[in-house]
């Protein structure tokens, strides 16, 4: 679990699929269909919250045995 210190920190595309074990594509897919709010930071530069992004882990343990 992250701590609060770091919720407002902004985390690469690859930094994300990497703490959620799933291709960067699939990232980008989380992304454009709005499941996982990021930011656009520049023509390349998408960023996803650190809040948000242990938001989406949380929604997503509930399926799970």
């Amino acid at each position: 679990m992250m701590s609060n210190k770091n919720t407002g920190r902004l985390l690469r595309v690859n930094v994300v699929a990497e703490r959620l074990g799933i291709p960067v594509r699939t990232v980008y897919r989380l992304i454009e269909s709005g499941a996982l709010p990021a930011c656009k930071l520049s023509p390349r530069g998408l960023r996803v919250s650190a809040a948000e992004l242990e938001r989406y882990r949380k929604s997503n343990e509930l399926g799970r045995f």
